[in-house]
């Protein structure tokens, strides 16, 4: 195997190392992942809308979804998240015996992830409405389907009341400035192009206004300027996926040397590594002390 059927096969395997952690340590999904249901022969950008707006409150995401959706996918709903360089895609979504599961390209900006994640959970809500095998076979509906999953993740993370709220507090006398619209797009965590293209979806500009904007160099400069600055880099490791290792180990589900090779790691280095993530020596025994529960 080579490229992306060595990524794909990586990805599974870890896929199905998180789920034999998480039935060692006894740990189980808060919620059942939802499945809803479209029509492949209907299926259209009003399908966008009803979905963003069911998945924004059935997850409880505010009015600031890209803050809390990856913890949310990780934590409440047992998604398996892992990180990757790839070299061509930037996402891509699975359903296994092991639950939801999504990898994500590590290389790309930390708003261009949120909105992938968005995207990606599109998928995995209509998976048995839209399977793969289905998108395979055709490709208009493959092309269709792609359209209204990036226009779910735009209505997913941009909900319509709270960025109209935001965006008519920064206007003044009919005027924005590309600082207040470059900021909102940085509290939002998504990208300004993605802010740009949902505000003129809100009829808060016009399309000329925006092609304008995403075409003049200042506003680009002012955009890069402010990266830096709110740019962050995911741990090779998932965090949640470390947590469970080091509990199994504690409960004596996992060798040392099998909790090292889990992490990448020499039993040599096993503690170096854990400790870049917050946790102690792993020869200490605290953690297998019980205490009786009312």
């Amino acid at each position: 195997m080579q490229g992306r059927e060595v990524t794909e096969a990586r990805f599974l395997q870890r896929c199905n190392q998180y789920a034999w952690l998480e039935e060692a340590v006894g740990v189980t999904r808060l919620a059942r992942f939802p499945s809803l249901e479209v029509d492949p022969e209907r299926v259209n950008l009003s399908d966008a809308t009803r979905l963003a707006d069911e998945v924004r409150r059935q997850f409880d995401l505010g009015n600031r979804p890209a803050a809390v959706l990856e913890k949310t996918l990780e934590d409440v709903y047992g998604v398996k998240i892992w990180y990757d360089k790839l070299e061509e895609g930037s996402a891509a979504s699975v359903w296994g015996k092991f639950g939801p599961a999504i990898l994500m390209n590590s290389r790309e900006a930390p708003w261009r992830r949120n909105y992938n994640f968005a995207h990606e959970v599109f998928h995995l809500i209509t998976w048995n409405s839209l399977p793969p095998g289905l998108l395979s076979e055709q490709s208009d509906l493959r092309s269709k389907v792609e359209s209204i999953a990036n226009a779910f993740a735009s209505q997913l993370l941009l909900p319509a009341d709270p960025v109209r709220m935001v965006f008519y507090a920064r206007v003044t006398e009919s005027k924005i400035a590309y600082s207040d619209l470059v900021d909102l797009a940085r509290s939002f965590d998504v990208s300004t192009e993605a802010l740009l293209y949902r505000l003129l979806n809100l009829n808060c500009f016009p399309r000329a206004a925006v092609t304008k904007m995403l075409r003049d160099p200042a506003f680009r400069e002012l955009d890069r300027c402010s990266m830096s600055e709110c740019w962050h880099s995911p741990p090779e490791i998932p965090e949640r996926f470390v947590r469970l290792a080091f509990l199994a180990h504690q409960k004596g589900k996992l060798s040392r040397s099998k909790f090292a090779s889990l992490l990448g790691a020499s039993i040599a280095d096993l503690n170096d590594v854990l400790r870049k993530y917050g946790f102690g020596d792993e020869k200490d025994n605290a953690g297998k002390t019980k205490v009786r529960v009312a």
